[in-house]
């Protein structure tokens, strides 16, 4: 895939993005060769053999088929296990995120989630929508900073983090004096540059307005005369404008997994990082849109004469697979769901997380995500009373299935403290099957509290562009819709966390409304309802319904058609 000028990236789980030459070096081989990770291999997922250097040539030679085919539709040799499947974007101009999803992969959403996510390759041909960032706005961008005021910035941004995280203080509309002295248009910047076999980057502040303050770069053309060969990084750029994080909000919707847009400016001929791979989740768009699951090493050259500018939009699913939920239910067996997690508790799940995530590879189950997309349908749930039949067994069953198979692994390795997990582990399994089904339910929607929270904490809450006044009386014929980008949980201390703001002072008896306008597979399950349609009192259905207006968690739509 060439990153020509003008063509924007996507990116959800990790990409290979080569040059159109394809020109791979014998180190890059090399190097890929000795990490010999398991090689996802399009709709087949495989284990590098001992000759490892000579499966990555193979690799890399259908890679370059790949690309010629790209550039020649009718001559398409794509025969054997390197296969990309390719499909036709879906346009939409909706800006609900399922839509706006379903473009991206040219496939519904839960198909995607259940047979693609994480496990293999896909190309999607004029899946992505208009993206208002240019190579002269990431330019701009740089080009404005300023080291010691980002640095003050920075460090005010550290403090709202903690205060959010360490706090049960409500954030409410209006609460302005928590972000005014953060709004960065991105968190930190730097410069890459491969040169050969040696690779340079800088990440002083300073260093960097050095640079930039002496040659002046404006448009594509300055920086491929100026720029000498340097790619510049932005970390979480979607703050840069209002429709950046406008689709970074959706997706976060959509997914329940949070994540950001970094920018990578390029000039021609050059490369920023070497062969690497993420541990993130990403989704690769340079106009077209091509996904590759974590874990494969990958790298990317600018081609042509043009410099060339690609958005990176990551999806972070670690804390919920099968290593993540296990290791929250291996620390929070007896705990209560009211209990709010705290960091000890986080640090004590990531340590356990990161040992089962070692027992496999990227691609293995212990990686994935339990059941998908049963496990996204519980991490887009309102609570857990709020899910689709049989989806927390299904899952539970997965997660179940994995932990026996890994208990063997626990209890070979020798290790003391591996032998205690697998002997905690064999207890819990030994629970019956509606107390397994609950405990990880609780695991789940504690961390999911937490992971909701620390998600705002650092991308701040949604910005609310409604003005709703109050209304002394709302019409029994008024009709409301969940809004299709609402991020919405109800806590297990009785807080609604609603697109970022946390709000407490919530009417007595207000939950059966609040899981009817809010419930993503019960109540009104995303469709259109009228007001009276709410069960509970009226003056509380009232107070409800004005609270979820102001936060953007419900939408007045015109009156749904006599047939619904």
């Amino acid at each position: 895939v060439s990153l020509s000028s003008h063509m924007f990236c996507l990116l959800f789980d990790v990409v290979v993005a080569v040059q159109k030459q394809a020109m791979f070096r014998d180190d890059d081989v090399q190097e890929l060769a000795g990490r010999a990770p398991p090689l996802a291999v399009g709709t087949h997922v495989g284990t590098a053999p001992a000759d490892a250097c000579l499966l990555a040539r193979n690799l890399l030679r259908d890679l370059r088929k790949v690309i010629r085919w790209q550039l020649s539709p009718d001559d398409r040799p794509l025969g054997g296990r390197f296969r990309i499947e390719e499909v036709s974007g879906l346009r939409s101009g909706s800006e609900d995120p399922y839509a706006l999803f379903d473009s991206l992969v040219g496939r519904s959403g839960d198909e995607f989630l259940s047979e693609v996510f994480g496990r293999k390759w896909t190309l999607t041909r004029g899946g992505i929508p208009k993206v208002c960032f240019s190579v002269e706005d990431c330019l701009e961008l740089l080009n404005a900073l300023m080291p010691d005021v980002h640095a003050r910035k920075r460090s005010k941004y550290k403090e709202v983090h903690d205060l959010l995280i360490e706090t049960s203080r409500d954030v409410v509309r209006g609460d302005a004096e928590l972000f005014e002295d953060v709004a960065m248009n991105f968190v930190s910047a730097s410069m890459i540059r491969t040169l050969g076999s040696s690779t340079d980057k800088i990440t002083n502040h300073s260093q960097i307005a050095e640079f930039l303050h002496g040659r002046k770069l404006a448009c594509s053309d300055t920086l491929a005369t100026h720029g000498e060969g340097w790619t510049f990084y932005l970390n979480l750029v979607h703050r840069a404008n209002a429709q950046m994080r406008s689709l970074h909000h959706s997706l976060w919707a959509l997914f329940g997994l949070s994540g950001g847009f970094n920018a990578y400016l390029t000039p021609p001929q050059a490369q920023g990082l070497r062969l690497h791979e993420k541990i993130c989740d990403v989704v690769l768009t340079p106009g077209d849109v091509l996904y590759l699951p974590a874990g494969v090493p990958h790298l990317a050259q600018s081609s042509g004469e043009a410099s060339s500018l690609h958005l990176a939009v990551s999806v972070y699913r670690g804390f919920f697979t099968a290593a993540g939920v296990l290791a929250a239910w291996l620390e929070l067996s007896g705990c209560r769901l009211a209990e709010r997690l705290t960091e000890a508790d986080i640090d004590r799940i990531e340590a356990r997380r990161h040992r089962l995530s070692d027992l496999g590879g990227p691609w293995d189950r212990v990686n994935q995500l339990p059941a998908a997309p049963f496990s996204i349908a519980v991490l887009r749930a309102f609570d857990s009373t709020d899910l689709p039949t049989g989806a927390d067994r299904a899952v539970a069953a997965d997660l179940v299935a994995t932990a026996r198979s890994l208990i063997g692994q626990l209890y070979e390795s020798g290790d003391v403290d591996d032998e205690d997990v697998a002997e905690k582990m064999q207890v819990l399994l030994s629970l019956p099957g509606h107390e397994q089904v609950s405990a990880l339910m609780r695991a789940i929607f504690s961390t999911r509290e937490y992971r909701w929270v620390s998600h705002y904490a650092i991308h701040q809450p949604k910005e609310l562009r409604t003005d709703t006044a109050e209304v002394d009386l709302l019409p029994p014929g008024l009709c409301l819709k969940r809004r299709p980008d609402t991020s919405a949980l109800f806590s297990g201390n009785g807080k609604l966390y609603l697109n970022g703001y946390r709000i407490s002072n919530l009417p007595q008896g207000a939950l059966p409304a609040l899981r009817f306008c809010m419930g993503m597979h019960s109540g009104a399950a995303g469709r259109s309802f009228f007001f009276s349609d709410i069960p509970g009192p009226e003056e509380v259905a009232q107070a409800v319904v004005q609270i979820l207006l102001e936060f953007e968690g419900l939408e007045q739509v015109p009156e749904r058609p006599p047939a619904l």
